[in-house]
């Protein structure tokens, strides 16, 4: 039978919603019939308690638990890993509500709530996941604190109370143990797999239609701060993988290599600025065109693409400068072929018409121009729904269906220069972005990916060519939506909110980024900074032992003077701050009170002193008695001393 003080059908429904309070965040991600399970046991759980049966015997509970393994290996393919390993653990969480039946067993399920509640930092560590998870914390500690009272008929409100203050000491310690801790440089929160999961979406290749099925997704893909002044709006190209090798259909990228940073020469205007990448599970760092410098643990490659040593795997944060033109006009003779390499079996239409130009003599700069002058003159269309190309797709774009996206016009104009032998090459990245006023930074986002071209030219080196802007120059100087919205598939929702819930997403966008940069960014750079601006550079781990668990000691002493200073306070009560006031008032008629001296024995020595003064103040004296050694105190009666008090006035009676 459940008769258990510890368990009664209150406790249960705290412990209920304790649980769905720590998985509650989980439920999208978890299978429908691991929630169902959980529910089904929950509910049992309350039958059980209602009843007063039994609970579960053994043989039923390694059942199930032997059924969650199979089903769980069924779901998953796998036994460990983030998602079956969470999947299990809630799972387990829900039976042993079937089990408990001891003071200990209540406990260990309500600690293991508090380890269930971290696994939300596996899928995302958001400011509005954070605010969650302290208030679910907070709701686990006073279901704690309530569970440990034998009095079934305790305050919840108290025991709410009672949990946020000992939060609230935590907060200090926990504060410390943040900004001085040793930091590593990755994230704690993401499992080796996770890695899969996580994309832009851009790519070391492309193929028709790759960059506007991207376009679609409105997912936040970096974030941009300048240091000083930001460019042009149609002057933001940020430059990702760089695809140089054609097949006839799709492009790759080469391996990259690193370059020689004392031959990089770049000229123009300076811009420096720091990028907030989202996880891409890649190694490419988007960055201003064109990069003068590669950010920390990272390479410039030969064709001026930023690459991280290792993979993306968790939101990064990196700082460089970049200048507005190349000034390096050199490359090798072994580039020059793959540059100029366009696959004369394939399209043939395409190269038949670029060596008719070619034979009219045109310069390089005039066939340039004359290409991206057929792009606007000749009925070309740009849009969202491209028809299916086939074998030969830059011939059936350039002279059979003339609609296509960036990335079809960036092909089919590399496709034709190096037909008519001009080094070129595919570039992807993103161009533009939205400015956030509230944070004084640039959203990029995975529908403003973009493909150009760019070209190399004798004196000049690589320059830029981008046909879209020939084609749609509204894509270049207002940003996608201003090409797209006509499009029958293109989702306006993110570009068509009102004023006040436009303020208000980026308000919040704002409030993201900053926990993004000082709590979920704060890394071994912003910690040196701090320790710099305390005196300490460079200080080794046990130096940051030292100054830690002093910090430590110097938080709990502050805090251990500051609560005995507020009991001593405390102890001062609305009762006796008015007694010494009244006690005050006495000694103005002649009379003090000794220290040492209670209200019953100062009471005669006043009613002694003067029969006059004693015929008033001994009923103040009695009420105060009865307030401070009573067991029946009422704020009435507090009131009505308060009063008596206030208007005993023995130097007005005295004279």
């Amino acid at each position: 039978m459940l008769n258990n003080p510890y368990l009664t059908i209150s406790k249960v429904k705290l412990l209920s919603v304790s649980f769905f309070a720590t998985i509650i965040p989980h439920f999208l991600r978890l299978p429908i019939w691991v929630s169902l399970l959980v529910i089904a046991c929950v509910v049992w759980r309350f039958h059980l308690s209602n009843t007063g049966s039994a609970i579960p015997n053994l043989l039923t509970r390694i059942s199930l638990i032997t059924l969650a393994i199979i089903l769980i290996f069924l779901q998953y393919g796998a036994l460990f890993g983030r998602d079956p390993g969470v999947a299990f653990l809630i799972l387990m969480l829900g039976f042993k509500m079937l089990e408990m039946k001891t003071k200990r067993d209540v406990l260990f399920f309500l600690f293991l709530n508090y380890f269930v509640i971290i696994t939300n930092f596996l899928y995302s560590q958001n400011f509005l996941l954070a605010i969650y998870m302290f208030i679910a914390v907070w709701f686990i500690t006073s279901v704690l604190i309530n569970i440990n009272r034998l009095n079934s008929t305790s305050n919840l409100k108290i025991d709410f109370r009672l949990s946020f203050t000992i939060i609230a000491q935590a907060l200090p310690i926990m504060l410390v143990m943040f900004l001085l801790f040793p930091r590593i440089d990755s994230s704690i929160w993401k499992l080796p797999e996770d890695a899969r999961n996580s994309s832009t979406g851009l790519s070391d290749k492309m193929s028709p239609g790759d960059i506007s099925k991207l376009i679609k997704n409105h997912k936040i893909a970096f974030r941009v701060k300048f240091a000083k002044q930001a460019p042009e709006k149609k002057n933001m190209y940020w430059r990702g993988p760089v695809l140089s090798q054609f097949d006839g259909r799709s492009w790759n990228s080469l391996i990259p290599k690193p370059i020689n940073l004392l031959t990089h020469r770049l000229e123009g205007k300076s811009y420096s600025y720091t990028i907030t990448l989202e996880a891409t599970g890649k190694k490419y760092l988007p960055t201003l065109d064109i990069p003068g410098s590669a950010p920390e643990n990272a390479y410039l490659s030969q064709e001026y693409s930023a690459y991280s040593n290792f993979k993306v795997d968790s939101r990064k944060s990196y700082s460089l400068y970049s200048r507005a033109k190349n000034a390096d006009n050199s490359y090798s003779s072994p580039n020059r072929r793959i540059y100029t390499r366009s696959f004369s079996r394939t399209n043939p239409k395409t190269h038949r018409l670029i060596k008719q130009l070619v034979s009219n003599s045109y310069s390089d700069k005039e066939l340039i121009e004359k290409v991206l002058l057929k792009f606007r003159n000749q009925n070309y269309v740009y849009t969202l729904n491209p028809p299916i190309l086939g074998k030969h797709s830059i011939d059936d774009f350039l002279f059979k269906t003339r609609r296509g996206f960036c990335e079809h016009y960036a092909s089919a104009f590399v496709v034709m220069m190096r037909s008519a032998g001009i080094a070129s090459r595919v570039v992807t990245g993103y161009q533009g972005g939205e400015y956030n006023p509230v944070g004084n930074y640039y959203i990029v986002r995975n529908s403003d990916a973009h493909a150009w071209a760019e070209v190399w030219l004798p004196g000049q080196g690589w320059l830029r060519v981008d046909p879209t802007a020939y084609i749609a120059p509204e894509r270049i100087e207002k940003g996608i939506d201003a090409s797209l919205r006509n499009e029958s598939n293109w989702d306006r929702s993110q570009y068509s909110k009102n004023a006040i819930v436009r303020n208000i997403s980026l308000y919040w966008d704002s409030l993201n980024n900053s926990w993004n940069q000082w709590v979920l960014g704060y890394g071994e750079e912003l910690q040196a900074k701090l320790l710099s601006l305390l005196g300490f550079d460079n200080p080794n781990w046990q130096q940051l032992v030292i100054l830690l668990f002093a910090l430590i000691a110097m938080t709990l002493l502050i805090v251990f003077l500051y609560y005995n200073y507020r009991k001593t306070r405390l102890k001062k009560d609305e009762a006796e701050i008015s007694y010494i006031k009244f006690c005050k008032k006495i000694e103005r008629a002649g009379l003090t009170r000794y220290n040492w001296e209670g209200p019953q024995a100062f009471s005669k020595r006043v009613a002694n002193y003067k029969d006059d003064l004693a015929k008033e103040s001994l009923v103040i004296f009695d009420l105060y008695i009865d307030i401070r050694y009573g067991d029946k105190v009422t704020s009435a009666l507090l009131h009505q001393f308060k009063v008596l008090v206030k208007n005993f006035q023995p130097n007005k009676q005295q004279n």
